[in-house]
């Protein structure tokens, strides 16, 4: 095999030896090439050779270490090809078993396991799933919680008020688990807790690290403006009519911004803020000079952007004086005291839970590694890290701009001494913020090593010779990267050493410039047509490649392009993806979407659940119908529909089971497969269970045959996946349906499975396009705007890892709400470093191309906004930069200028059209039209049929839903804890546990030892242990005492858990109730607790756990929804319901409900 060609740093990264080397690689520049190199140069140096297993190797996938294992294997079997008889070689390949080739948290389990006992640690932890640990996290936070209800402490429920949503308490958990998880990316986080997570009201507001924030963001935005206005100053003055009506205007709002800036330097923050208050913007004269009307309208726009700059001031930057921002410290001190210890406490607990199961969670792979090499008052290297590290000769790190703070402690603690580390990566292509990477780990290493020398060490060595893609596509990102990735506006300048140089031979005969498609559509078009309208251009544009004879170069020579290589990539895939893989759809071209749905609702797999749960309990009628109607039976509504009316007071299993016996072929075929399966059930683990039945139903070809169908196999193998890690978790097989029912319930989704090797166009994200490239690329969604800091769920808090804790802060007395100013300093922070992140994002998706590259921005401004960017003032481009709302802010300034190989073509977008409909030619003339047969089509076709909503399938929609629908009003914002304001009747696993008891309990056995009756329940699976601990026994105790116990123990007949499945028309609805009204067919669907039959009447009982402090809560929130079971209790059963009664756990009584 021919030796391969190193460039000068290339062959430097390979052969330094002696010390500590940072290698800035470049997209494409080959580091994983060079990584492999180097370690076979190390192990087969003839003078000094290290072997395979003194060295460690850490990437950041599993799939990544296996492909470097497999690339040093691979050349290692060159070497030996070569060189026979060299017995070293033979050495080392013996060792590559062996060598450490892992990632981060592999070499980090394998320390735990190792020194267990110095943590004080049981021998047999094992790694928990990701979903298995979040529903401990729920569950912990939950107990918590209820307990800090039930003591009332007033700083607890200030809090509470404090982070609470309108009309629950949900975003307080979700709050309080955000805040856990960001404190576990620091590596000494309890005291970065109590630091951080803190009022200062003593501290003067100009020497916190707030102040100095909204200073300099102040600074930078009347910078801007004023830069701005200046420019307009010569055109004001070219003009006769504007240098007498508008030039003094232009320059008295100059002189007011100019005191305005000098005012920040050096004026104490209340004099700042009423400055800036007072100020405003003069009104713009009238001026009809048509002549000067276009430089008129031009600095109109300028002076109202700069208006609308100085407003922003006024409501993001100066909020209130400083005594009003040290009487919020003061309110806030014992909240945030509060909320410390709270989550302080989860922790504790969160971590006793793991350690009862026996579960770690990745974050303590990191932190008990680090306990183990780290002192922990010093953060000295321990005599573990130091021996550990001594066997080391070096360490080599893999994409190092993608660590943390706790993974850089690790390596350097491991490091410390003759160990020397070789990291590789790209700070550039750093896009993973939202797992706490800290880019700074290489920048303050990129910024303080020299360049290599060849001699001295720490060093530095830049890869930037590009062996992935075109010189057009190449120069376009350096253009663009040296304008905008800046210290400022980046944290890192673009450096003629980050400049990406093309260094393949490709073919420059056929010129393949970047193509920018700037396409606007007509004012007031959404934001969803804009999409769409985006997309089918897009999907004719890669039509035209594929039919039009388009070529990409493959070994040197030209061949037809093919939809596999192509890729359109995306800043996210939702609400976008769907657009451009029905485009393609609709224009014959094979796709293949990466964006992936939740395994739990993915069709096939919601089948195989559902039969699990069948198998468990046949009376379930909900998933027994799925099963039936899926592709594993094919039954029809039709079929079903008489499968319901055989027995309308019987569930679906039994009615199957009268039928079959009256000779119905297709439900004996399901009948005997259930036999068998049940029967193997006891025999089976679960993960080989689910490929039984698979086999028996014959599901894996029936999901062959359908769309995707190799992806749908490829699900059911994941999810036996699944099963299989759930089993060696040591729990039962039974609850293997109902632990992903309560994944599911929890929103702990579970992806779905990536299937690739299709020939078809690729639709993804930037993040799943990492690492990868394709001959094609088309950049979509460019005119996006970017998410901003203090949106969504969660934006009355805000988190930074040098700035701390910041939150809203409520008045109790006037229920309003108000910004803090440390709240509105850390979101100017975090949307900084948002922008610098996108930037990064940017440059990631931009190299993923080798040929040719399509950039597409879509909207009514976007061909306006390329203009009114590229003429801004310099001096304000890095206001504007670090200021961007979406990539194409950043792309306006470049693809205008010269030099470039590149075609802009602004259009507008015509609207989507299959392929089937284009036209191939000539077309012929319509005929004339008869305007008399038009007239009677017309009339035709403008019927309307009186009882359309009778036509239509009906929808489905929960009991719960179409009571919780109708009761729905405004409410004035109120944030009350849970207990007073719980909205669902599930909402904790305490209630859970209740429901549950009740469900499968015998209650007689209940009734006479209520802990020893749990005991089974949970010995049989029926109960998770730790829902069996949570079961209130004294509160089920006054039940089954009280009359309502006791009629439940003498009933007839008792219902429990009855589930229905029922339509409806507008009028039955009606009838139940005056407020319901609803067009067309509602198939209703719900659940009732329990069902006494006495005698030749029925009676509801539905259990409550809601906290409430009188029955009239109750009936309030539940009213409507009993009355709906009640008239499908009397459906199902066909007896009359004689009574209807809720049962309060709280209150210990049974509240009656009027019919």
């Amino acid at each position: 095999m021919s030796e391969r060609k190193w460039t000068g740093p290339q062959r430097q990264a390979i052969t330094a030896r002696g010390g500590d080397l940072l290698v800035s690689a470049a997209a494409g520049s080959g580091k994983t090439a060079v990584l492999t190199e180097r370690v076979l140069t190390l192990i087969s140096d003839r003078t000094a050779p290290v072997d395979l297993d003194r060295l460690l190797i850490v990437t950041f996938s599993n799939a990544a270490a296996e492909e470097m294992r497999q690339r040093i294997a691979g050349r290692l079997s060159e070497r030996m090809e070569e060189e026979p008889e060299n017995a070293a070689l033979r050495r080392q390949s013996l060792l590559l078993g062996s060598a450490e080739i892992c990632t981060i948290h592999a070499f980090c389990h394998r320390l735990i396991r190792e020194n267990f006992h110095l943590l004080g640690l049981p021998g047999d932890l094992t790694l928990g799933q990701e979903g298995e640990m979040a529903l401990l996290q729920a569950s912990v936070l939950e107990q918590l919680l209820d307990e800090k209800y039930e003591a009332a402490d007033p700083s607890f429920m200030r809090l509470i008020e404090l982070l609470s949503g309108s009309r629950n308490d949900k975003k307080v958990a979700s709050s309080l688990l955000l805040l856990y998880r960001f404190l576990r990316n620091h590596p000494c986080y309890r005291g970065w807790a109590a630091r951080h997570i803190a009022a200062d009201s003593q501290t003067a507001l100009d020497k916190t690290a707030w102040g100095s924030i909204l200073r300099r963001y102040a600074a930078d935005t009347l910078d801007c403006a004023l830069a701005a206005l200046k420019g307009c100053l010569p055109a004001a003055e070219g003009c006769d009519t504007l240098r007498d009506r508008l030039l003094p205007l232009l320059q008295q709002d100059c002189a007011m911004l100019e005191r305005l800036r000098e005012e920040l330097e050096s004026a104490p923050w209340d004099r700042c803020a009423e400055q800036i208050w007072q100020a405003d913007f003069p009104s713009f004269p009238r001026i009809s000079d048509p002549a000067c009307a276009t430089e008129k309208n031009r600095i109109l726009v300028i002076r109202r952007k700069a208006a609308a700059q100085l407003a922003q001031l006024k409501t993001r930057v100066f909020l209130m004086k400083e005594a009003d921002y040290r009487r919020d410290q003061e309110q806030l001190a014992p909240l945030l005291d509060a909320l410390r210890e709270l989550v302080l406490e989860f922790d504790s607990r969160y971590a006793a839970a793991k350690l009862e199961r026996g579960r770690l969670d990745f974050s303590d792979l990191e932190h008990y590694a680090l306990a183990l090499l780290t002192e922990p008052e010093t953060g000295r290297p321990t005599t573990l890290a130091r021996r550990i590290g001594s066997h080391y000769a070096e360490i080599l790190l893999d994409e190092y701009q993608d660590t943390n703070a706790l993974q850089e402690m690790i390596f350097s603690a491991l490091s410390e001494g003759s160990t020397s580390r070789f990291t590789v990566g790209d700070v550039k292509q750093s896009i993973y913020g939202f797992r706490e990477a800290c880019p700074e780990n290489f920048l303050s290493k990129k910024d303080t090593y020299p360049l290599y020398d060849g001699e001295h060490f720490p060093a530095r060595i830049a890869l930037s010779a590009n062996f992935r893609t075109r010189r057009e596509i190449t120069g376009f990102v350096n253009r663009l990267f040296a304008s905008i990735m800046t210290r400022r506006t980046a944290g890192m300048d673009y450096l003629p050493e980050d400049e990406l140089v093309s260094a393949l031979p490709f073919d420059y005969s056929v010129p393949r410039p970047v193509t920018v498609l700037a396409l606007a559509p007509p004012a007031g078009t959404s934001a969803a047509e804009c999409r769409r309208s985006e997309a089918a251009q897009v999907a004719r544009e890669i039509a035209a490649l594929l039919r039009e004879g388009g070529t990409v170069e493959q070994e040197g020579a030209h061949r037809p392009v093919r939809p596999g290589d192509i890729c359109i990539l995306m800043r996210s895939a939702k609400n976008r993806a769907e657009y451009y893989v029905d485009a393609l759809r609709e224009q014959g071209i094979p796709v293949r979407s990466a964006q992936r749905e939740s395994l739990l609702e993915t069709r096939e797999v919601k089948t195989v659940v559902s039969y699990l749960a069948v198998l468990s309990n046949p009376m379930l009628d909900l998933e027994l119908a799925e099963v039936l109607c899926s592709p594993m039976y094919g039954f029809t509504g039709d079929d079903l529909a008489r499968l319901r009316l055989a027995g309308r007071r019987e569930r679906l299993y039994q009615n199957l089971l009268t039928e079959a016996q009256g000779g119905a072929a297709g439900y004996a075929v399901f009948l005997e497969d259930y036999n068998f399966l049940r029967s193997r059930m006891q025999e089976l683990p679960i993960s080989e269970l689910i490929g039984e039945l698979c086999e028996k139903t014959d599901f894996w070809e029936k999901c062959r045959v359908l769309p995707e169908g190799e992806r749908a196999v490829a699900n059911l193998r994941l999810l036996q996946a699944h099963a299989a890690d759930y089993e060696r978790g040591g729990r039962a097989d039974s609850d293997f349906a109902d632990y992903l029912r309560r994944l599911s319930g929890r929103q702990c989704e579970l992806e779905s499975a990536a299937v690739s090797g299709s020939d078809a166009v690729t639709v993804t994200t930037v993040h799943r396009a990492k690492g990868l490239e394709f001959p094609i690329v088309f950049l979509v969604g460019c005119n996006d705007r970017f998410r901003r800091a203090g949106q969504g769920e969660n934006s009355d808090i805000a988190m930074d890892r040098e700035l701390g804790f910041a939150c809203k802060l409520r008045d109790n007395n006037t229920m309003l709400q108000h910004k803090t100013l440390p709240l509105a300093a850390m979101q100017l922070q975090n949307q900084k470093t948002m922008v610098m992140e996108e930037m990064r994002i940017l440059y990631v998706a931009l190299t993923r191309a080798r040929e040719k590259l399509y950039l597409a921005a879509t909207g009514p401004h976007v061909q306006h906004r390329l203009q009114e960017l590229a003429d801004r003032p310099r001096e304000a481009e890095p206001f504007f930069t670090e200021n961007a709302g979406s990539y194409w802010d950043w792309l306006c300034g470049v693809v205008t200028q010269q030099g470039l190989e590149l075609e802009l073509r602004c259009e507008q977008p015509a609207p989507p059209q299959p392929a089937s409909e284009q036209p191939s030619g000539p077309q012929p003339a319509a005929p004339a039209c008869d305007e008399e047969a038009l007239a009677r089509l017309r009339n035709k076709l403008g019927f309307c049929y009186p009882y359309d909503a009778d036509t239509v399938t009906p929808r489905r929609i929960s009991v719960s839903e179409l009571a919780e629908h109708r009761s729905r009003e405004p409410y004035l914002l109120q944030r009350r804890p849970k207990c007073l304001s719980r909205q669902e009747s599930t909402a904790t696993e305490r209630g859970n546990a209740a429901h549950r008891t009740m469900q499968f309990a015998d209650l007689p056995a209940l009734r006479a030892d209520a802990a020893a009756e749990i005991e089974r329940l949970v010995g049989e699976g029926y109960l998770y242990r730790e829902e069996g601990s949570l079961v209130d026994l004294e509160a089920i105790g006054t039940l089954l005492n009280s009359p309502l116990g006791k009629r439940l123990l003498a009933a007839d007949c008792v219902y429990r858990e009855m589930r229905f499945l029922q339509e409806f028309t507008p009028e039955e609805l009606q009838r139940i109730d005056g407020s319901l009204v609803i067009p067309g067919r509602t198939l209703l669907m719900g659940a009732v607790d329990a069902v006494l039959v006495e005698g030749e009447r029925a009676v509801i009982v539905d259990y409550k756990t809601d906290r409430i402090s009188a029955p009239q809560e109750l009936l309030e929130r539940y009213t409507l929804q009993l009355r709906l079971y009640a008239a499908m209790v009397e459906r199902q059963l066909g007896l009359p319901v004689s009574e209807v009664l809720l049962y309060s756990f709280c209150l210990g009584q049974a509240v009656p409900v009027r019919l």
